[in-house]
């Protein structure tokens, strides 16, 4: 047995911007550390069927490793994506090129970003999650309406903002106190949820749903509710108190971004 790899932490949500449940400093699924895992290597390279570890960081050590179902060698261990040894610059360059220079984005564009490093960084990228944090305070700051706080009374679940959802759709929000009740317009489309309730109403019809309507700052509705009446879900973003609500549109911009942080790593960046 080499030294091995291990299996981490995932993204997280933090409440008020200070919870440390989330992505932790160490990797997520790109562990490193010592001990048994489930393949060795030894201090070289050990190939396995999942990929090869790396020996002092740079894939070829003193040695040679055994062979595994997936090596880890003395440095960083190798995940599902080994997504700890791709850097900031890395990160800043693919996103430069695929989407357009950081401090010039739109909202929708930032929205993109944040989401795909938020499910990197959940893959063990602390650069990436560092990256994700740092951009949503910035876009919290200019009010983009894809940010909302995250409702973290119950964190076995992620809810979308149904005012972020309105915003983003170009339909009206209202809220009334007394009722605890929003609703959602446009044109002949009217949408209503009330705190506590399971049942929403579309145009007079009830329209269930499989978790109660909650509050913080506005309604709230559970991610999954969220997409089967609005194609809309959460991305909650770790280290930070903030969501984001993932259209369609934002949902194929982060899975190609995504898709382009793991390609990346094959590249040696």
């Amino acid at each position: 047995a080499g030294e091995g790899a291990g299996e981490g932490a995932g993204e997280g949500a933090g409440d008020t911007g200070a919870d440390d449940a989330g992505a932790g400093d160490d990797a997520g699924d790109a562990g490193a550390g010592e001990g048994a895992g489930d393949a060795g290597a030894g201090d070289g390279a050990g190939a396995g069927d999942a990929g090869a570890g790396a020996g002092d960081g740079a894939g070829a050590g003193e040695g040679a490793g055994g062979a595994g179902s997936g090596g880890a060698g003395g440095g960083t261990g190798a995940g599902k994506t080994a997504a700890g040894t791709l850097s900031r610059d890395a990160l800043l360059s693919i996103i430069g090129s695929l989407i357009g220079d950081i401090d010039s984005l739109q909202d929708d564009q930032l929205a993109i970003v944040i989401t795909a490093l938020s499910r990197f960084a959940a893959d063990g990228n602390i650069p990436a999650r560092d990256l994700a944090g740092e951009l949503t305070t910035a876009g919290v700051a200019k009010n983009n309406p894809y940010l909302y706080s995250q409702f973290t009374d119950d964190k076995s679940k992620k809810f979308v903002s149904i005012q972020a959802i309105g915003i983003v759709k170009g339909m009206r929000y209202l809220y009334n106190d007394s009722r605890q009740r929003a609703t959602l317009t446009k044109g002949g489309q009217v949408y209503t949820f009330t705190v506590g309730s399971a049942n929403a109403q579309h145009g007079g019809e009830d329209l269930p749903m499989k978790q109660v309507a909650v509050f913080k700052d506005s309604v709230m509705i559970a991610s999954e509710d969220a997409f089967d009446i609005f194609v809309c879900t959460a991305q909650y973003v770790p280290k930070s108190a903030y969501s984001v609500c993932v259209t369609e549109p934002v949902e194929t911009g982060a899975q190609t971004l995504y898709d382009a942080f793991v390609n990346a790593l094959g590249g040696g960046q």
